[in-house]
């Protein structure tokens, strides 16, 4: 395969004698991890993104999405990094009271975490910003807003119709709420915005760079 100039070969096509079970490899090579690295800084749809700022600065590389340090960023990435935090926040609580409503209030566990959520984490956050960055649907953003009017007032009443209201429409007849023989709790985590992905991404690259003997440090 020829790389970006036509020139540069990033996979060698096995040859005869190719020992395939002890040879054989996934690991990037140094000219793989550099090209690589180098799309994402150069490419115009990835050079702002968070991905490029990591590779660029691998001691911010953090376990979780939400542990990452935005202080230093420029300012445009951080400021859409910490609302894309603030809405993982955010809607975890949605997420905690559909498993609540789902196990017909029989997850105790669920629903102290959902009280914990409403009196330490909730907090109010810019949901236009988000709407706006993300291109949700007229009806996901009105949804967003009125489960925020609901928990900011301390209706959880009507923020639990909310929620049931919202899967009706969304899932009709799927919709599981109702159903509580069926319960298995669902989306209990936090949103990392696939950044478990994009850190093994990155893990594999530096691999690669560090792996070729004299690489400089990035």
């Amino acid at each position: 395969m020829d790389a970006a100039n036509g020139e540069q070969v990033l996979f060698t096509p096995i040859t005869a004698g190719y020992d395939l079970f002890s040879a054989a490899s996934i690991d990037l090579t140094y000219p793989e991890a550099t090209y690589l690295r180098g799309r994402f800084l150069d490419s115009e749809g990835t050079k702002n993104s968070l991905m490029a700022y990591l590779l660029k600065h691998p001691d911010a590389v953090c376990d979780q999405f939400e542990e990452i340090d935005t202080r230093s960023m420029p300012r445009e990435l951080a400021a859409i990094t910490d609302l894309a935090k603030d809405f993982s926040g955010f809607i975890y609580g949605a997420h905690l009271l559909y498993n609540v409503i789902f196990s017909d209030d029989q997850d105790k566990d669920m629903a102290r975490d959902f009280e914990a959520w409403k009196d330490e984490e909730y907090h109010a956050i810019d949901l236009d910003s988000v709407i706006g960055v993300t291109g949700c649907s007229a009806s996901a953003g009105a949804f967003i807003h009125q489960f925020n009017s609901c928990i900011s007032k301390g209706d959880i009443s009507s923020a639990r119709e909310c929620i049931i209201l919202r899967e009706k429409i969304m899932k009709r007849d799927r919709a599981k709420l109702g159903h509580p023989d069926q319960y298995q709790p669902v989306h209990t985590y936090h949103l990392n915005y696939r950044y478990n992905i994009g850190k093994q991404i990155i893990s594999d690259i530096f691999s690669g760079l560090e792996g070729y003997h004299g690489a400089q440090t990035i």
